[in-house]
């Protein structure tokens, strides 16, 4: 290429997303849901295959712009708001969920649509990553939702720490970076 670099391969981020969190040798399918700004990327994965990917035009910015609207804030004091709440409904009054539950209706009903889309076995859980995983209470609200476990997902799932070491940076923090270590797990066997 001009740039001098010869692509040796190209692959879905939800492939690489789907290699890091979804552990070696889980058969049975798993909805993994990648939750970034702006829109959420879907990928059901059956024994290391993505058999479907989506995405739901529902990110992290849209729950900041409800709490924004719902509570009449600048967006800045929206995501304070959305970080130490989250759907917590001891904080904040519970206001906070109320005031996202169309756009959490939304999102559980997107999920639901993905997982009724798969054909043969059906999905056993539901992995989070992505920047807004950490939404306080999410996974509970979609366990319920989707009456199936919804869980945060593992990046360092399948990368080859050893017995005990402590990943490089925190769980909550590697979720941003869930593509980029499947990237990096590419080539170890």
């Amino acid at each position: 290429t001009a740039a001098g670099f010869t692509p040796v391969a190209l692959e879905p981020e939800s492939q690489a997303i789907a290699r890091a969190v979804v552990p070696a040798g889980i058969r049975e399918p798993i909805l993994v849901a990648d939750i970034g700004a702006v829109r959420t990327s879907l990928a059901i994965t059956t024994g290391g295959s993505i058999v479907f990917a989506s995405s739901l035009p529902i990110g992290g910015g849209d729950i900041e712009s409800a709490i924004a609207r719902g509570f009449g804030v600048s967006p800045a004091k929206a995501r304070a708001i959305k970080i130490d709440a989250g759907l917590d409904a001891s904080r904040h009054g519970g206001t906070v969920r109320e005031s996202v539950s169309g756009l959490l209706e939304k999102f559980s009903a997107g999920l639901a649509d993905a997982i009724r889309s798969r054909e043969g076995p059906s999905v056993s859980a539901v992995y989070l990553c992505g920047g807004d995983a950490n939404l306080i209470g999410l996974g509970k609200y979609l366990t319920v939702a989707l009456k199936r476990p919804v869980m945060l997902a593992d990046p360092f799932a399948n990368a080859a720490l050893a017995p005990g070491a402590v990943p490089p940076i925190p769980r909550a923090d590697a979720l941003r970076y869930a593509a980029a270590i499947g990237l990096a797990l590419r080539g170890i066997p």
